[in-house]
């Protein structure tokens, strides 16, 4: 896992100890100030890696942490 993964998933790891469940691409984005194609990245490469589980129904992709 590549190191702007790994701080993205402490990201989401923060965020859900506050109470969110669930996320998006700008969930990530904004914070660590990525662009879309790098986000679209480190979101694939942390479903690979087991650590988000991503629905793809909307338009814009929802995730949860595993």
């Amino acid at each position: 896992m590549t190191s702007l993964s790994k701080k993205a998933l402490e990201l989401l790891q923060a965020k859900a100890a506050t109470g969110a469940t669930e996320f998006c691409d700008f969930d990530i984005m904004i914070p660590l100030g990525l662009s879309f194609p790098v986000v679209s990245n480190v979101i694939a490469e942390l479903e690979t890696e087991g650590c988000i589980d991503v629905d793809r129904q909307y338009v814009s992709s929802r995730f949860t942490l595993i």
